[in-house]
């Protein structure tokens, strides 16, 4: 089977995990966790990111290539590469710490693209912000864009951050928040109303997961929600990047950009099934097609 090709434009970090006096260094960044999925899913993927020449840059080329990820050859090279303090509280759900830097040309080679996605800080972390805003909005008719904000809000502007990020929703054909998103984008609205807010906006899919209680997809034909799957949970890490990725890997196969009730809320099982397997094991662990399925038979 012929799948869509895809880039994703974001950060690759290194999140440094410390328990008692172990120290563990995990590749992640939300991007790169997208990207890794969407390959794993069969998905020829390239990153556009920004790594410095050091040994968490080389963790981090290592975890790509390995997942089947190319990085772009138009990507800059860093001073040194990010990374991420993570502190797991009792429920396995984790806060960071950033020391990151983010930059990427304003132009590339679009050639045998079919989808674009960005998201997370790359969004709103100059100079690089500004250039992704510029990527999508010169990329080539036909590509299509997704978009996951995947919010750290000590990146974002203090006052009315929709503001800035509603420029990407708006060249978006599909955008996915976290519940936490919304509470910081569009504070005191109901899924509801951020949902209609998105379509508004452009997009044909809006998507709004809500941890344990499931997640709410919109078109402007109907609103779905599909349950929470998980078998117990280890730690949350990378949950709604494999939602993410399960997502558009079937939006993107089907070519419905725009699906009825049903297939809308066939897109979302396939998708919380993805972010149940990841949940169930440590790390941001996204499943491969073979797991997946197995899973949603």
């Amino acid at each position: 089977m012929n799948r869509p090709t895809f880039l994703v434009i974001g950060e690759a970090l290194v999140d440094v995990l410390r328990q008692d006096t172990l120290t563990t260094r995990y590749p992640g960044g939300s991007p790169t966790n997208v990207a890794v999925g969407l390959a794993r899913l069969g998905h020829p993927t390239t990153e556009l990111c920004y790594l410095g020449d050091d040994e968490d840059g080389a963790l981090l080329r290592t975890h790509l290539r390995e997942a089947g990820v190319h990085e772009h050859p138009a990507a800059l090279t860093a001073s040194a590469s990010s990374v991420a303090e993570v502190r797991l509280d009792a429920a396995g759900d984790a806060t960071y710490d950033f020391s990151v830097a983010w930059d990427v040309p304003s132009t590339i080679d679009w050639t045998g693209i079919d989808a674009v996605h960005a998201g997370s800080i790359a969004l709103v972390l100059e100079p690089g912000a500004t250039h992704v805003l510029e990527l999508l909005d010169s990329r080539p008719k036909g590509i299509r864009v997704t978009i996951d904000p995947n919010v750290r809000q000590s990146f974002l502007p203090a006052t009315d951050p929709a503001s800035h990020l509603e420029p990407f929703f708006a060249l978006a054909d599909l955008v996915k928040l976290s519940d936490e998103d919304a509470a910081v984008i569009y504070p005191g609205a109901a899924p509801e109303t951020v949902l209609a807010r998105l379509l508004e906006l452009g997009p044909t899919i809006a998507a709004i997961t809500l941890g344990a209680s499931g997640a709410l997809l919109a078109t402007r034909r109907a609103t779905v929600a599909v349950p929470a799957h998980s078998s117990g949970v280890v730690d949350t890490v990378g949950a709604g990047d494999s939602f993410m990725a399960a997502l558009v890997s079937a939006v993107a196969e089907s070519g419905a950009w725009d699906p009825d009730a049903a297939r809308l809320r066939e897109f979302g099982r396939w998708a919380a099934s993805a972010a149940g397997i990841t949940v169930s094991r440590a790390g941001a662990d996204l499943p491969t097609r073979a797991e997946l399925e197995s899973a949603s038979a």
